[in-house]
């Protein structure tokens, strides 16, 4: 967790910081608000059940838009391939810087989760892969693809399974 959070705040870029600022001066100016309309108590009420629901929401929801825009990209797997006379599971695909800013480094994480007959509970076990590989492409220039293969081994799991890839770009 911890590291997970100092690449968080290493990784902030200018538009992250302008929008957190820009909360953290609109939940002030809300209770503010509140604090000022206090003789009204419903008023005051929904100013700061506003506020609270404001910094919470709208610091995710901002940052997941602006990485949509500023960090574009898609990533995919192209073939899985389980082997025959060895317990391992090769796996190729490809990312691809589709934004207009140069990436640094792109982390990529490929999960293995167990598969269902019911595509509901499908949904349900891809929360929870029982294997996790993160693989590191760097220095992935606009408009270019890098492509990725690895090996899991050992590989040993007889039922069906899912592939999900997902990349984190900064």
């Amino acid at each position: 967790m911890k590291a997970l959070i100092s690449f968080f705040i290493h990784n902030l870029n200018m538009y992250d910081i302008i929008l957190f600022s820009a909360v953290l001066i609109v939940f002030l100016l809300m209770l503010v608000l509140a604090v000022l309309a206090s003789h009204k108590t419903v008023i005051a009420a929904l100013l700061l059940i506003a506020s609270i629901a404001f910094v919470l929401i709208a610091p995710v929801y901002g940052y997941i838009k602006i990485n949509q825009r500023v960090y574009s990209h898609t990533c995919k797997i192209t073939q899985s391939k389980k082997f025959i006379f060895s317990p391992a599971l090769l796996v190729r695909g490809y990312i691809k810087n589709t934004s207009t800013h140069s990436f640094g480094q792109c982390k990529l994480i490929l999960a293995i989760s167990k598969k269902s007959k019911y595509k509901y509970i499908n949904r349900f076990l891809t929360f929870k892969p029982f294997y996790t590989m993160i693989l590191k492409k760097s220095n992935i220039a606009p408009n270019t693809t890098q492509k990725f293969q690895t090996i899991i081994q050992p590989f040993t799991y007889k039922s069906g399974y899912t592939l999900s890839l997902r990349a984190m770009c900064h």
